[in-house]
């Protein structure tokens, strides 16, 4: 089982997110976090379950997708996985 942690980018994106959809609805705001935590705690049991990025071509660097939203991560060790970003797919990868 690998242990996810969250990068500090990552979580300035989730209150990002956050912020935004809030503006319309904290309830939708808050379902989707939730959506999104849910969605990369899976990664503890499958942290291959991604796609590698194609932007990286790394087959480290991997994402998976939740409705609009890239979770990309990266596989440090057999053991450990860190999310890096969370972004809209909208939005380009640098």
């Amino acid at each position: 089982m690998a242990r996810v942690k969250w990068s500090f980018l990552a979580e300035s994106d989730l209150q990002q997110i956050y912020d935004y959809v809030s503006s319309d609805s904290q309830y939708y705001a808050g379902k989707l976090i939730d959506l999104l935590f849910a969605r990369s705690s899976s990664l503890q049991d499958y942290p291959y379950s991604g796609r590698v990025v194609p932007e990286f071509d790394n087959p480290h660097i991997r994402e998976l997708i939740e409705g609009k939203y890239r979770i990309v991560y990266e596989i440090m060790h057999s053991d450990e996985v860190v999310i890096l970003r969370i972004m809209h797919t909208a939005r380009l990868l640098r």
